[in-house]
This record gives C-alpha cells, structure tokens and sequence, in this order.
C-alpha cells in the first residue's frame, strides 16, 4: 500500500511511504526485502545495530524466518529506492517494539522524525496499540535515541544498554 505524497509532511514531499507485512510476496515488497538486507551492512547499521547483519537480515532465509512475526513494515521511498524503514512487532506484554532505520542514501537529512511520525500515524491506524509501545536503542547512537526523545518516547531504563524507551500516547 503506498499513501498519497500530499499526506506527508514537508520534509517528506516527493517521496512515497510504502506499508507490507514482512512476510510480503509482492515484487515491491520483495525489492524491499533485497534493499533491507543491502542496508543492514552500511557502516553505521553494523555499529549500532550489527544484529541486523549477523542475525536477523543476514540472508534471505533469515529475513524470512524473521518475518514469520508478521511485523508491520513502513517504509520511506524515493523512486521506489529505500531510504528508511521503521518495523514494529508485538512483544508478549502486548506494546509495540518499535525498530527505526535511516539508510546512507537518506540520512543526515532530518528525514526520521517526520518518518517516524508518519509510521506511527499509519500503524495506530491499523493496529491495536493500547499497550503502548517500546523501543531498545544503542546507548552510543546518539541520532536515534534524539529521534525518538524528540517524538516522545521516554527513557525507561538508561542503566543498561541497549537504553529502553518507552511511548504510551496513543
């Protein structure tokens, strides 16, 4: 499903925002998947979130295993070339985890914040999100943990890293 541009904030004119189950078969989705796992090797990725290269993405079998969750993926796009991607998927408490990505060809531009916004407008749309949501961010990856500060999330637990944040506006 891919929203209109007039809908997206300023910062994001010109781009499409892109929303598929992980497990998406369709041939967008399946270039997404291919970007997805490209971008998990960036050098910023493979500092603060090496899990993605050694884990998660780090073949096309594992994304697959990985997806058979069923995240919700959006993803920022321009000319269907990704440059962002936040995930959320379900904890067993019942919030949402809340992944953010902003690849190389995309970021350093103040794109995640609006992303972001856009991401959560889209997903608590469509999703029960009365639990609130959640999200571990590397306590070395300033960018991110001032994202999501700026959105609204709040430090649960600085003591341990990953930091956790927390979000309950819903």
């Amino acid at each position: 499903m891919s929203l209109l541009e007039p809908r997206l904030p300023e910062p994001l004119h010109g781009m499409q925002v892109h929303v598929w189950r992980a497990d998406g078969i369709k041939p967008i989705e399946i270039g997404f998947r291919e970007q997805i796992l490209l971008g998990a090797r960036e050098p910023e990725m493979l500092e603060f979130v090496s899990e993605d290269a050694t884990g998660r993405f780090v073949d096309e079998n594992a994304y697959k295993e990985w997806a058979r969750a069923g995240q919700v993926m959006i993803g920022l796009a321009r000319n269907n070339q990704l440059g962002g991607v936040v995930w959320f998927d379900r904890e067993q408490d019942g919030r949402m985890h809340t992944q953010i990505r902003m690849y190389e060809s995309m970021r350093g531009q103040k794109l995640a914040l609006p992303f972001l916004t856009v991401a959560h407008q889209v997903v608590v749309r469509y999703v029960d999100t009365e639990h609130g949501f959640v999200a571990t961010i590397d306590e070395q990856n300033e960018r991110a943990l001032y994202v999501m500060k700026t959105f609204g999330y709040a430090i649960e637990s600085a003591l341990q890293n990953p930091v956790t944040m927390t979000y309950d506006e819903y």
